[in-house]
């Protein structure tokens, strides 16, 4: 654990160290420690005296649901207790190229998989290999068996269904790697308006102090509070990395905290364009939350249609418009956004529609796919069973399946 340093302590004791001994330095996750990273490390360490393993803080782990699986401190616990290894740091940064320019270690040292430099989808390669060639250091490769964490962690565990593995397995030997790359390429500079109701999910954490001695009810001990865009918001943010997205959603009459807060987590890629309402709040889903289970939930928000006033302000934004939009994408909670009047005219006008209308408490099975059906548009639709079963009113008829329920419908 003597390994484990702070940045500060890491550079005195570099500093303290004879000018003679050449330092290396490694960086990656290190989720679930494999013999891959074990003989990557020993081979680095035969370039030089002092080898500095960094880690990916666990708030930049961006490889999945449940990732990382151990959290940063048993990670750099795990790589402390290898021989080869002479410091450990937790770096709380998205990549390592501020800490090489720290460091300036003579070395910096990927494994194998990571020579194509042509082949980095994320172009962080390239930038390390500038920053170590700035500090008058060498990237370096070595050239040992090779794991994947990842494929461990989805072969070994249960983070996705039965029916999600198998259609990963189908969807790998359908499709090759690369290909799906160049479809990316071919689809960025397609214009997307994505349009819904703005949500923000607020997650109450604490833990039941009992019964309440005034009142029949249970009084929760508050631990902390987190907030996050939902609904439209965040739908947009993960489509602003693939496409160009324009926004447009309501939230409430000169909320401006609500806004502030909305615009600070978007995309900086989105133009947003959002509408508001005297009658409307911003919509605030909130959970209240014990030992990961959620007790219960409420709904702040008015969930009647917006006004006529309102309704024709974004039908005029929308004529103007949307004949530039490759696609528009319909997020339809079912909290008053889209009234009859505007799906009418975006079924009518856009040149393609992907529509997801959610089941929720808040909207209590009123808001399904039925209004947009249509069978004469170019129209993709993202539905669970549930949903879809509830449109049909077909909740017990198992004989049906989705395939054949919606084969009347639209095909």
């Amino acid at each position: 654990m003597k390994k484990i340093l702070t940045k500060e302590e890491l550079i005195a004791n570099l500093a303290k160290s004879n000018d003679l001994k050449q330092t290396i330095l490694c960086h990656g996750v290190w989720d679930v420690l494999h013999i891959g990273h074990i003989r990557h490390l020993h081979a680095a360490k035969e370039f030089g005296d002092i080898l500095i393993v960094s880690i990916t803080s666990d708030k930049y782990v961006n490889k999945g649901v449940n990732r990382p699986v151990f959290n940063e401190k048993l990670r750099a616990e795990v790589l402390s207790s290898l021989d080869c290894v002479d410091y450990v740091y937790i770096n709380d940064e998205a990549t390592p190229i501020n800490l090489i320019s720290i460091l300036k270690p003579n070395y910096y040292v990927k494994g194998n998989e990571y020579t194509d430099l042509d082949n980095d989808i994320t172009g962080n390669i390239v930038l390390e290999k500038e920053a170590i060639e700035k500090v008058n250091g060498k990237l370096k490769f070595t050239n040992e068996i090779e794991f994947s964490s990842s494929n461990i962690i989805n072969k070994h565990s249960d983070i996705f269904s039965p029916e999600a593995r198998r259609f990963i397995k189908t969807f790998k030997q359908k499709n090759d790697f690369n290909d799906i790359i160049n479809y990316f390429d071919a689809i960025r500079n397609s214009r997307i308006l994505v349009i819904g109701e703005a949500i923000i999910d607020e997650y109450v954490f604490g833990h039941s102090l009992g019964k309440s001695g005034k009142a029949p009810i249970v009084a929760l001990g508050l631990e902390k509070i987190e907030r996050y865009i939902g609904g439209s918001l965040i739908i947009a943010n993960h489509l602003s990395e693939f496409v160009n997205i324009d926004l447009i959603s309501l939230i409430g009459f000169e909320d401006n905290i609500s806004k502030d807060f909305i615009l600070s987590k978007l995309s900086s890629k989105i133009n947003p364009l959002l509408f508001s309402s005297i009658d409307t709040p911003t919509i605030t889903k909130r959970r209240y939350i014990e030992n990961n289970q959620k007790l219960f939930e409420t709904y702040l928000m008015n969930d009647k249609p917006i006004d006529l006033k309102l309704e024709n302000q974004i039908i005029q934004k929308l004529e103007s418009s949307i004949n530039e939009y490759d696609m528009v994408l319909i997020c339809d909670f079912g909290h008053g956004l889209l009234t009859k009047k505007i799906c009418d005219f975006l079924k009518r006008n856009s040149k393609f529609v992907t529509v997801n209308t959610q089941l929720n408490a808040g909207n209590m099975g009123r808001n399904t796919i039925r209004k947009y059906w249509d069978r004469t548009k170019n129209t993709y639709i993202s539905i669970d069973e549930t949903e879809l079963r509830l449109a049909m009113s077909d909740e017990y008829d198992k004989s049906h399946s989705i395939k054949d329920i919606l084969k009347d419908k639209l095909l």
